[in-house]
């Protein structure tokens, strides 16, 4: 458990499911001193816990987490200390929504192809955001009479190897790249990204890279090594997808290169139940990791 979490996700997230308010109340509950709201392509959440001015003596840093390609990569950056107001992420947020909106009816089809009965309307029945993702989709699968015996969904129901987060394990088995149901999304290139977070004044970071990237593979070496001089200033090494092998070869690239070191969980909430708001331990480093951020913070 650590008292530090910087990858949270609010219902600002387009698969997040805990309000910015609430959010705030866990932290204090669970001891956290320090967390960032970091939601998908938009900073929605930092705004209304800013706007609502009731932190609860919680540190809250201001955060955002941007879809980008760096090559074939699809990476995923946090951007910390930024200014919310910045317009910027104004045009990050109608991105994200064009391409999840667009992208939608085609995940239909391309699973329908491949046997599965479902259908947008469904989708968009059970989902609380107004846009539906993946996981929603997975949900409707899983709840669905039609398929309650279909051998390909039986490794997501309880007790089974992928139960822990079933909705998750079902859109990396389907619908990530290369997978049967991909839809290919219009996300920036890495560089831009950097870019956007540095102009806004915030600190750009590397998000769960053993998510991303294969650590016993001397191209992954390179691969991160070239990531780290495209302009991102940290690495968060400290993750609820890495074990301890992952997380020691983050911490040796993050100081061999200099980076900050971060914490996270990336909680959300239904989508991913394993996932524990603050339960990602940081070793010894928390009070490091945020005196990196104390200017930063919301006031």
């Amino acid at each position: 458990m650590s008292a530090v979490d910087l990858h949270v996700h609010s219902s600002f997230s387009s698969d997040g499911e805990v309000s910015p308010e609430k959010l705030i109340a866990m932290a204090k509950q669970r001891g956290l001193s320090m967390i960032s709201i970091a939601d998908h392509n938009n900073v929605g959440g930092v705004k209304a816990v800013a706007a609502s001015g009731n932190i609860s003596g919680i540190k809250v840093l201001p955060g955002i987490e941007v879809d980008c390609y760096f090559n074939a990569l699809n990476l995923h950056i946090l951007g910390y200390g930024i200014n919310i107001t910045d317009p910027v992420f104004a045009d990050i947020e109608q991105n994200a929504l064009k391409q999840e909106k667009e992208a939608l009816p085609l995940l239909i089809r391309k699973l329908q192809s491949i046997g599965f009965h479902v259908t947008e309307e469904a989708v968009r029945r059970q989902s609380p955001n107004p846009i539906p993702v993946e996981e929603d989709i997975a949900v409707v699968l899983l709840q669905s009479p039609t398929h309650l015996d279909d051998p390909r969904l039986a490794v997501y129901r309880p007790g089974a190897g992928k139960s822990d987060m079933p909705n998750v394990h079902f859109y990396y088995d389907y619908c990530t790249r290369g997978k049967p149901a991909h839809v290919e999304k219009a996300w920036p290139d890495l560089s831009d990204v950097v870019r956007a977070v540095k102009g806004a004044g915030g600190i750009p970071v590397l998000a769960h890279p053993g998510a991303s990237l294969c650590t016993s593979s001397s191209e992954w070496r390179q691969a991160i090594s070239l990531i780290l001089e495209s302009g991102v200033e940290g690495i968060e090494c400290f993750s609820s997808y890495h074990n301890r092998k992952e997380t020691d070869f983050f911490l040796e690239i993050a100081k061999k290169h200099g980076k900050l070191i971060t914490c996270g969980s990336d909680f959300h909430g239904r989508h991913k139940p394993a996932i524990i708001l603050g339960a990602t331990d940081c070793r010894d480093m928390e009070t490091d990791i945020q005196r990196s951020f104390e200017s930063l913070i919301l006031e």
